[in-house]
């Protein structure tokens, strides 16, 4: 079962801040010494056996994709409106993408559209969401 973790914010990580200085202090952003604590207090943090740090989103993302080890031409459904750097790297792992209309008041994906285009190659959809103002 996929496990889902809510965003958390700096704030609630008093470590996490002086860890991340001083891997941009040592320069060293992916690797290192600092990176492997960090990535241990955070994986141990949110509850979870591994974190891995990522130069991207976009990297991420792909990491995230090809994890799920997805059959050639699997769909990956997302919103119309989504982050465009998405789209290549979905086709580059030879996955097929379906995009869903939006809501015009909310920008989310309409629900009915949606659920019109899940179908039994449907294996990931991204849903890309804004959070209202506070």
């Amino acid at each position: 079962m996929l496990r889902i973790t809510p965003r958390i914010g700096i704030t609630h990580m008093p470590k996490f801040p002086q860890l991340l200085l001083k891997c941009l202090i040592s320069g060293s952003l992916l690797r290192g010494p600092e990176i492997s604590k960090f990535e241990r207090e955070f994986a141990n943090f949110i509850g979870v056996k591994h974190a891995i740090c990522v130069s991207s989103g976009r990297r991420g993302m792909e990491i995230i994709l090809k994890s799920l080890r997805l059959k050639k031409n699997s769909e990956v459904i997302m919103s119309a409106y989504n982050l465009k750097a998405l789209v290549p790297i979905i086709e580059n792992l030879k996955l097929r993408v379906k995009f869903v209309d939006l809501e015009n008041s909310t920008f989310d994906m309409e629900f009915d559209k949606l659920r019109k285009e899940v179908s039994k190659n449907t294996k990931v959809i991204i849903i890309i969401s804004e959070f209202p103002p506070d």
